[in-house]
């Protein structure tokens, strides 16, 4: 790597990992959902229980995930020995991955300056930030939209092949955000049209592309088949909903909805406030439309930058037919769309006041990524590998500690219907302590979950905590 290359990345790096380093480590709540992930993935350790589709959230059209998540998920379950600490240093290890994978093919097909500044932009972006090292789906589809778009580039550049790697992308998408997936189908299928007649791909490919897509949904095949075409009946539904008008907004309420998540997530992925990030939509535009008319600029290059400006628009139009709330992951994919476009055109600058530009609006976000950062972990900051540092942790620690030994039974009296934070941690903790019959006994604790605790801590039988209160029975009802 030469001395300008190495330079760049370091600095990429450098500001990459030091606030995910901080994010990993600071006391943050362990949420039921990831509870619930994790107990499926010790099961596949453990009990090598596979499943064959993901979390249904029993939505009237009942559309699973695939399983991919759950088998992700059990990399480092089984390297940490259940540890959930673990888990939160893998899920930002792949966002670390996703932004290297970005530097290096965005080097590799543009230039060393659009590698830097597209990578700059991920690395302090305010919204990609706080997705590293929460265990949750979602967040661990950026590594395989970067690994699409790096496709995407290559089969641009005259690689028909590469396009069995653009459908497998989209298919371990799926696996991890399906709704990311759903709106990215059709887009590429808009665009396969236009390839095709442009000769960059031809239908022995468009077939073997069907075949890679449907490879990486192989377990979601067996289980449609041995369930009843569960989620295909589901797709159905969805589909007669459609037809009928039905949903849950209306169609201008829904139209306000979209508005307001699509300017919100560009918000999120540059600077939360309005003027700047209006700033920037303006030099994005600006620099687009010279970036489209330059002819030393070539043509691949611009039809990939086509792809990433309409994926926002054609989004937006796709969404309206989604009966659905809009929720903020269903579009996670445009904060990496975005810094790429960015990515591009600050790199494509020749004119040297129009680079001052670029260089001072990098400056800008980087001073509110750091006063925004520091406003947010200032207090959060602790370095354990111990799982102590989820904030449920000293309530299940307490209660082991409490019970001396003892069989216990635990009940959680949680603000969410799911206490599977809760199920997941006395696993992890009685298998150290040896301590499994978690679930009988006289004794029995009531975990409560409370926003502001007001119990006297001087009374027998309770203990407070940080958002919880524990209180030791000698039997319950």
């Amino acid at each position: 790597m030469k001395k300008k290359s190495l330079i760049a990345f370091f600095i990429v790096f450098i500001l990459a990992v030091i606030p995910r380093f901080i994010i990993v480590f600071a006391n943050r709540p362990f949420t039921d959902e990831a509870g619930f992930d994790l107990l499926v993935a010790k099961n596949i350790v453990v009990n090598h229980i596979f499943p064959l589709a993901g979390f249904n959230l029993n939505y009237s059209w009942h559309i699973t995930k695939g399983p991919g998540w759950y088998y992700t998920l059990a990399i480092p379950v089984f390297f940490g020995n259940g540890n959930p600490i673990i888990a939160k240093i893998f899920m930002s290890l792949c966002q670390l991955s996703a932004i290297i994978l970005a530097f290096f093919s965005l080097k590799k097909f543009f230039n060393l300056k659009t590698a830097f500044f597209a990578t700059f932009l991920l690395s302090i972006s305010p919204w990609f930030l706080d997705q590293s090292a929460l265990i949750w789906p979602p967040f661990m589809a950026p590594l395989a939209i970067v690994f699409f778009l790096a496709s995407l580039m290559y089969f641009l550049r005259g690689n028909k092949t590469a396009f069995l790697f653009v459908t497998f992308a989209i298919g371990l998408i799926a696996q991890y955000e399906i709704a990311i997936a759903i709106f990215l189908i059709p887009q590429v299928i808009l665009f396969s049209v236009f390839w095709l007649r442009k000769g960059l791909i031809n239908i022995k490919f468009i077939i073997f592309s069907i075949l890679t897509f449907l490879l990486t949904m192989i377990p979601v095949i067996i289980y449609e088949v041995t369930h009843n075409f569960y989620s295909t009946r589901g797709l159905f539904i969805l589909l007669n909903e459609l037809l009928r008008g039905g949903g849950e907004l209306n169609f201008s309420s829904k139209i306000l909805q979209r508005i307001d998540t699509f300017t919100w997530g560009f918000r999120s992925t540059f600077a939360p406030n309005v003027f700047v990030s209006f700033a920037i939509f303006i030099v994005l535009v600006y620099f687009a439309y010279y970036f489209l008319k330059n002819k030393k600029n070539p043509i691949w290059a611009k039809r990939f930058l086509i792809f990433l400006i309409a994926a926002p628009f054609l989004k937006f139009i796709f969404s309206i037919f989604y009966p659905g709330v809009a929720m903020a992951w269903h579009y996670l994919d445009l904060i990496i769309i975005y810094c790429f476009t960015a990515g591009i055109l600050f790199g494509s600058v020749d004119n040297r006041k129009i680079k001052y530009l670029t260089y001072f609006l990098c400056f800008v976000l980087f001073i509110l990524f750091s006063v925004r950062t520091n406003d947010v972990y200032k207090n959060e900051y602790h370095f354990s590998f111990s799982p102590d540092n989820i904030r449920q942790s000293v309530v299940v620690r307490y209660v082991y500690e409490d019970s001396k030994g003892k069989a216990f039974k635990y009940k959680v009296l949680s603000l969410s219907p799911l206490t599977t934070d809760f199920d997941y941690l006395f696993w992890y903790y009685g298998k150290d302590v040896g301590v499994k019959n978690f679930n009988s006994g006289k004794i029995t604790y009531i975990i409560k979950q409370e926003a502001n605790p007001k119990i006297q801590t001087n009374k027998k039988g309770f203990k407070e905590f940080p958002g919880y209160t524990v209180e030791k029975l000698e039997s319950i009802n």
